[in-house]
């Protein structure tokens, strides 16, 4: 690949039996690359996200109260963008949200699914804003995603995590 660049998040798209990297390439632009093989990726898509830089996620939410799933592409500080994925091309359909309101310690979070219980969860680095020493920040606590439909536009929601003990208690 010509970017230098870190923080790829690879999931493998049933749909489009395909592999799928997504990765941040410069200022608000990110590449979605796909390969049937995990050795050759291929570029299918550059997108422009306002606001958007690194770290990036792509991920598909269920619409609470309804069947309705959309995809969400999630950048490094926290800004996400709900639209549409068919393998090859993200379209975003509504503009820049904030996972975090205006605070900027959570950052770089991470999704993970196929959970037993069909979650999409997510863990998030928590800077503080220390530099130069051994300690500069810690995980948060997994936190499970969904997006709720309000006035025609998807908001997430997010809440903790109840482990498998808790939930059989």
């Amino acid at each position: 690949m010509r970017w230098k660049t870190r923080d790829p998040k690879v999931f493998y798209h049933e749909e489009s039996r395909a592999y799928i990297l997504v990765l941040y390439l410069d200022g608000h632009d990110f590449g979605i690359f796909r390969s049937e093989d995990l050795e050759e990726f291929q570029l299918s898509d550059r997108i422009a996200l306002e606001g958007g830089f690194e770290c990036p996620d792509l991920f598909r939410l269920p619409v609470e109260g309804s069947e309705e799933e959309k995809w969400v592409f999630w950048a490094g500080d926290g800004s996400y963008y709900a639209g549409n994925f068919d393998g090859y091309h993200f379209v975003q359909e509504q503009s820049r949200q904030y996972a975090y309101g205006a605070r900027a310690l959570p950052y770089a979070a991470q999704s993970w699914s196929g959970t037993q219980k069909g979650q999409v969860l997510n863990v998030a680095w928590l800077n503080s804003g220390t530099v130069d020493q051994q300690y500069t920040g810690v995980f948060s606590l997994p936190r499970q995603l969904s997006l709720v439909k309000k006035r025609r536009r998807r908001g997430k929601r997010q809440g903790s995590v109840a482990s498998e003990a808790d939930a059989s208690a």
